[in-house]
């Protein structure tokens, strides 16, 4: 393993856990002014996304006022939140406490200032892709969250098989992401290998995305169980 490379072939733990939501929020509570603005940064990063196509089409708001809405949530009502007291008692799965604190922040939008501090967390450009129109707000938070998880899984993939292995990438992206489901010597020609390697270089493209997966559901879920039934609501 070198230069940064992740061990694909280390057993994940299966009940190791090693930073959640609720550690995040945990590590906040308990640390000084930056320690709670990294964690909350954190957080955004990760999950900004359910949040802002939510509001865009849940709520049907224009895109400034999503943006500006999206900040003021996470900036000021979810800090909030956050910093209570009881925030992490008796706690669930992060996803449903963040979708149920949205819902309560936009029932009651119209007595709240949206307002920013005017920290950029991130580039908002890339909401643009981002479309859910005629769907319940109850769904397309959860679906966006797949997504957007699903799509931070496949960037680990591809950056961990660059390089070298970069044709194990290209033939999974064709196969199964591009929808074009060439045959195997089509691939094999494509990214100039033996057609006998092609269905191995899917297969095992495919058992890292899911560790990936596995791993960004262990930074929300409850434990191990609950990992797994994410997993199975994730895949279908």
């Amino acid at each position: 393993m070198t230069n940064g490379e992740e061990n694909d072939d280390a057993p994940a733990a299966a009940n190791a856990f090693p930073e959640t939501p609720w550690s995040l929020v945990a590590q906040g509570m308990a640390g000084d002014a930056e320690q709670r603005r990294i964690a909350l940064e954190r957080l955004f990063s990760l999950y900004w996304q359910p949040v802002w196509c939510a509001v865009r089409y849940g709520w049907d708001t224009e895109r400034d006022e999503t943006t500006l809405l999206v900040k003021t949530f996470f900036e000021l009502e979810l800090s909030n939140a956050l910093a209570a007291d009881n925030a992490i008692d008796g706690h669930g799965r992060f996803r449903d406490f963040l979708r149920e604190r949205l819902q309560a922040f936009m029932d009651n939008r119209d007595k709240i200032t949206a307002s920013s501090t005017g920290r950029d967390f991130i580039d908002f450009t890339s909401a643009d892709s981002l479309s859910a129109e005629g769907v319940e707000v109850h769904d397309i938070f959860d679906e966006q969250w797949a997504q957007s998880l699903i799509e931070r899984a496949v960037q680990r993939l591809e950056n961990n098989l660059a390089g070298e292995q970069r044709n194990i990438f290209e033939i999974f992206r064709a196969h199964d992401i591009d929808g074009e489901r060439p045959d195997n010597e089509a691939l094999a020609q494509r990214v100039g290998i033996d057609p006998e390697l092609v269905t191995p270089a899917l297969y095992d493209a495919r058992r890292r995305l899911r560790r990936y997966l596995v791993e960004e559901i262990h930074e929300y879920a409850l434990d191990q169980d609950d990992a797994l039934r994410e997993l199975q609501w994730l895949l279908g």
